[in-house]
Formats: C-alpha cells, sequence, structure tokens
C-alpha cells in the first residue's frame, strides 16, 4: 500500500464515519450510504484513485454509467454531467478531494448496479439487496480486465429484455436520422367540435402525407424505391400504413 492510497483511504473512513457523503444537487449521496459502507469495509481503502489518477476500470464504469441511456436508464441518475470536471480535476486533488470522488463513484455505480439488476423501480429488493450487492461489486469490479462486461452480467436473463433491448437500439437510431416532428392531426371528418379522432380514407388528400411517408420508410414499412403520391392517400403508402398497423397489434382501418 503506497502513501498516497493510505492518505486517501483515511480520508474516506472520516467522511463515512462523519456521513461525509454528501453530494448536494445531484442523485447519489446518503440513501446509498449502507451500500457504500460495505464496499469499503474493512479497510476502506480507495478503489477507483490509483497513483493520483483514475483506475482503467473507473474510466470504463464512468463511460457505462454516462451511455446509461443505452439500457434504457436515465444518464443524470448516475452523475452523467460530473464526471469529466471530475475525472479532469483528480490530478491536482488532494486526498479528501480523491477520497470523494471514489466515494462519488461507488455511489453512483451501486445505485447504476442495482438499477440493472433489480430495475428502477426495485422496491425493498433492491434496498435488501444493497449490501449483497456491494460485496459483489468489490470482489468483481476493482480489478477486473472488463468491468462493463460484468455489469452486463448483472441484467435480467428473460427474451423479453432482451427483445427490449434491441428494440431501444432500433429506435434510437430511427431518432437520430429522423427530424421528430409530428404528424399533424387529421381533420375531424364526424362533425366540428367532436372529440373523435378524424379518419383519412384512400383517395383523401391530407397534409401530413409527406411527414408520414418519411416515417414509414424510416421504419421499414414502405420502401424508399417507392413511387408515392405525396398529396393524396393512396397506395402503396395505403399498405404500408396497415402492415405498421399490423405490427403494433392494431386493427387496419
Amino acid at each position: 500500500m503506497n502513501s498516497a492510497a493510505g492518505r486517501t483511504g483515511g480520508e474516506i473512513g472520516l467522511l463515512l464515519s462523519s456521513n461525509g457523503l454528501t453530494l448536494p444537487g445531484h442523485p447519489c449521496g446518503s440513501d446509498d450510504i449502507t451500500g457504500v459502507e460495505r464496499f469499503y469495509e474493512p479497510e476502506f481503502m480507495p478503489a477507483w484513485v490509483r497513483n493520483g489518477g483514475p483506475s482503467a476500470q473507473a474510466v470504463a464504469i464512468i463511460g457505462a454509467m454516462k451511455d446509461a441511456v443505452s439500457k434504457g436508464l436515465p444518464e443524470q441518475q448516475y452523475d452523467a454531467a460530473l464526471w469529466d470536471q471530475r475525472l479532469n480535476s483528480l490530478g491536482t486533488a488532494t486526498a479528501r478531494d480523491a477520497a470523494q470522488f471514489d466515494l462519488s463513484l461507488i455511489a453512483c455505480l451501486l445505485r447504476y448496479a442495482s438499477d440493472l439488476k433489480f430495475g428502477r423501480l426495485g422496491g425493498t429488493a433492491a434496498k435488501a439487496g444493497q449490501p449483497e450487492l456491494a460485496s459483489w461489486l468489490r470482489e468483481h469490479l476493482p480489478d477486473s480486465s472488463n468491468p462493463v462486461m460484468e455489469l452486463d452480467g448483472l441484467e435480467p436473463r428473460f427474451p423479453g429484455y432482451r427483445r427490449a433491448l434491441m428494440a431501444l437500439r432500433r429506435y434510437r437510431v430511427f431518432a437520430s436520422q429522423d427530424s421528430g416532428e409530428l404528424l399533424p392531426r387529421i381533420p375531424n371528418a364526424v362533425k366540428p367540435g367532436s372529440t373523435k379522432p378524424g379518419v383519412i380514407k384512400p383517395s383523401d388528400s391530407w397534409g401530413g402525407i409527406p411527414r408520414a411517408v418519411r416515417l414509414l420508410q424510416l421504419l421499414g414499412d414502405l420502401p424508399s424505391d417507392l413511387g408515392v403520391d405525396l398529396t393524396v392517400y393512396r397506395e402503396p403508402l395505403v399498405s404500408a400504413v396497415s402492415r405498421f398497423q399490423q405490427r403494433h397489434g392494431l386493427t387496419p382501418d
């Protein structure tokens, strides 16, 4: 154990004993104190700061938390916006600052790992599982050659979860390729003032046809090489809409 690690470890112990895990302005904090204490027991030595800088494992884990959206999780829950500044300032940090970095990382990592394993609404199961999860993290991650893969192993195993992740990745790609423009409202065809949604039928005109064509091409329901009338609702757009409805469990109308 080098002297710098010893000083940082001493500060970790002092911060925890004085309830010093206070990270105002962002989510990771005192709610995670039990798991954090379990992670550092019994020696309270730093896990993520080595030779005055972040370990390779710390950098990889921070990258995973910053990309939490790829798992369907909100990255702000794991301090995504704060890590670049923390990493940049670590080189000139005092032992107290290094200890706070180490504590901040494990506090956020515990929340991230818990959300992967139990879900964000894990409730009592997630809370009760914190000490065991903290012990698992300490055993498997600080010296791992691939800590992100270790974390991925916490995710649910059932096929529905994997399908949901694949769909999420696919729709994130769609979102990056699209403007996000909303479809205009279909004029109400029943009577003025009715709350029933408007309906468009084949041979009707509608200003939203160009936008609908773009969306259906992006989603794969309308081949992009087909010529489409952009003013009148007719084939092949009618069949593309039906394919979209059937894929989503809707009755084609």
